[in-house]
């Protein structure tokens, strides 16, 4: 467990209904986010007493799993900091602040929009720069490609260059797969 401390104002608190799976009885978990941290802090089964929307708080946490060290948490005295303005999307809490199933959509739309944003496209460029790579490996290999005279060290930047292109080439391919495969499907009716 790598704990690590952190520092906040507290934006958000959540309880959520669950069903402990050694005993059977019905328990509600609990959990918190503070301004400037994407994590949530899981408290477990644990009343969040000074955990309020709103304070200003320290406290240690595991930094992988996010379960908080309960015995750790302090309200801060003191001047607060600037607290960033509250999202509007993905927050959404009853007036118990338990959260909704508007909350839990709009999470799984924002990671699927960031999916195909960011992560898909990292994915698809890191694939095809592998392919480009080994492809081009071959190509020398079997004396297909000619840098022609130049000095070794313009051949180098040649080559990085060459893998470069086939590296956007195949991925363009790769993101465009969908379409590509529809209408190969349609040429074969």
């Amino acid at each position: 467990m790598a704990d690590k401390a952190y520092k906040g104002v507290v934006n958000a608190t959540y309880e959520k209904d669950w069903t402990d799976r050694d005993t059977g009885d019905k328990i509600v978990l609990r959990s918190f986010q503070i301004d400037g941290e994407k994590k949530y802090f899981r408290t477990g089964t644990t009343d969040l007493k000074d955990i309020r929307e709103g304070n200003y708080i320290s406290f240690t946490a595991d930094e992988r799993s996010g379960n908080v060290d309960f015995k750790s948490v302090e309200k801060v005295e003191g001047e607060a900091p600037v607290r960033a303005p509250k999202p509007s999307a993905g927050k959404n809490t009853s007036g118990s602040g338990t959260t909704t199933a508007a909350g839990r959509d709009t999470y799984w739309a924002d990671k699927a929009a960031r999916d195909a944003e960011i992560t898909e496209p990292r994915i698809s460029y890191s694939a095809a720069q592998k392919n480009a790579t080994h492809l081009v490996c071959v190509a020398m290999e079997q004396d297909l490609l000619s840098f022609g005279n130049a000095a070794k060290g313009k051949r180098l930047d040649m080559l990085v260059d060459f893998v470069e292109q086939t590296t956007l080439q195949l991925a363009k391919l790769q993101m465009a797969a969908p379409t590509i495969m529809k209408e190969a499907s349609n040429d074969d009716s």
